[in-house]
């Protein structure tokens, strides 16, 4: 699917044709594994696409010189796909890939990302002149607060199972989760790693890019601090999520010891009124035997020894 986008009073309004060589639209966002339309795209502007049709969910960045002589940039950041309900780890994230030509910026996504769409309708350009440098430097902003937010609401989700922990204890849905935002915190970590290296090439290239500007230098440092930000918050989460471990181990151990106990206090009952039976079953003369409420004091004199047993060990804390 195609979305080009035509440049009027400094934002962007969605076009219903598309043509590669009109100037009017400087940027275009495509979704979905077309093949024919990355062909139509590698014909016209002279580029190899091979990335693009593979599409793995991997960071990375390269820079071509195109037949015109004309500078073309591949960047490829990961971003967190935690909307779609999967056991998956490969399919908590996804790829934004910015293809970035001289007068021309395409967006491209596997499936289709609603932050992409918004960041580009809300896009304001101050510079027509560096319109391909405008976009790309105040777009990234914009992914990048996305996934800031993303995480803050990971908070939300490990209150809860901290929530959960104290109200039903260490049961069976607590430890699924824990491993849900085990395995997300882990997809953060490398999905912000792996950003920082496409953020360390653009920062190795601002003259190429025509970015080298103090603003625009403001702005990338504001990508990285986020991303520090951001990594900040992953260690500090899965530093938590480990102590909630521990946490929940010692509850199941404690837990299990009590169980322990109960069952051992309950055997150590039982021994005493079958120590006296299987003494009153011996096949010889035993006292009672005659004795029409024989069964009764035999069974009161069990009861008796098991609550003179149960005292002393309760008084000896053994119990």
């Amino acid at each position: 699917m195609i979305y080009p986008y035509s440049l009027t009073n400094g934002s962007f309004k969605k076009q219903n044709h598309m043509s590669y060589d009109n100037k009017n639209v400087p940027i275009v966002y495509m979704y979905g594994k077309n093949i024919d339309e990355l062909n139509q795209i590698e014909a016209f502007f002279g580029v190899d696409l091979e990335e693009m049709k593979k599409f793995e969910n991997e960071a990375f960045f390269d820079e071509k010189i195109l037949k015109k002589g004309e500078h073309f940039f591949v960047l490829n950041f990961l971003f967190p796909n935690f909307e779609q309900e999967t056991e998956d780890i490969e399919k908590l994230v996804t790829s934004i890939m910015l293809l970035i030509f001289q007068n021309k910026v395409i967006v491209y996504t596997d499936s289709k990302i609603q932050l992409v769409v918004n960041s580009i309708e809300q896009l304001e350009i101050h510079k027509p002149e560096n319109l391909t440098t405008e976009i790309l430097i105040h777009i990234l902003p914009k992914i990048f607060d996305q996934m800031l937010k993303n995480l803050k609401e990971m908070k939300d989700d490990i209150d809860q199972v901290e929530g959960n922990l104290n109200d039903s204890g260490p049961v069976k849905p607590v430890f699924a989760t824990l491993l849900s935002l085990k395995k997300r915190l882990m997809m953060l970590s490398i999905t912000y790693n792996a950003n920082k290296k496409v953020l360390d090439f653009i920062q190795a290239h601002l003259d190429v890019l025509k970015i080298n500007s103090d603003e625009n230098q403001q702005n990338i440092e504001y990508l990285y601090d986020t991303t520090d930000i951001m990594n900040q918050k992953v260690q500090g989460y899965d530093d938590f999520l480990k102590n909630l471990e521990t946490l929940i181990s010692n509850m199941s151990d404690y837990q299990l010891n009590a169980i322990m106990k109960t069952l051992t206090e309950i055997s150590i009952m039982l021994t005493i009124p079958t120590i006296i039976y299987g003494f009153w079953g011996i096949n010889v003369h035993l006292p009672f035997e005659k004795f029409n409420f024989g069964v009764i004091l035999v069974f009161l004199i069990s009861v008796i020894f098991t609550i003179a047993v149960w005292i002393l060990l309760r008084r000896k804390k053994y119990l």
